[in-house]
């Protein structure tokens, strides 16, 4: 375990945070450190903690209580099933922008109604967007 001042580069941004224990190979013949796909997923747990982005075991959870399979959510979402397969098993990392959409999808009965439906959202029709938010916030 080393001390480590990551820096990745996220959704457009680079993150600068600290990991106090970050868990790194040895090489048994010469003693050098280097890292593993384990190191690189503590240090991508690290960057979702900083930056407040859903784990994927919290996207597990949410979408097992709703009873929702991962395909449905995407079609809802309007992206590929295989980017919520990535997200689910911490091959990839939402941008901020989809985070929030999950976070209000999960939050709202009236949102995951509302983007359950079939075809493009009109949101041209301003009475039915407020009707949609009214209800999110209710």
């Amino acid at each position: 375990m080393i001390p480590y001042k990551a820096e990745v580069k996220h959704d457009g941004k680079l993150h600068k945070f600290p990991i106090v224990k970050l868990k790194v190979d040895k090489c048994r013949s010469c003693g050098e450190e280097f890292f593993t796909t384990a190191t690189d997923e503590q240090i991508t747990a690290s960057l979702r903690s900083t930056i407040g982005l859903l784990p994927p075991a919290e996207i597990r959870r949410q979408l097992g209580q709703l009873g929702i399979s991962q395909r449905t959510f995407a079609s809802h979402l309007r992206i590929a099933p295989e980017t919520v397969s990535r997200w689910m098993t911490g091959l990839a990392i939402q941008n901020r922008a989809l985070d929030t959409l999950m976070r209000i999808y999960f939050a709202f009965p009236a949102v995951r109604q509302t983007l359950g439906k079939a075809g493009p959202l009109d949101m041209s029709n301003r009475d039915q967007v407020n009707k949609i938010v009214h209800r999110a916030k209710a």
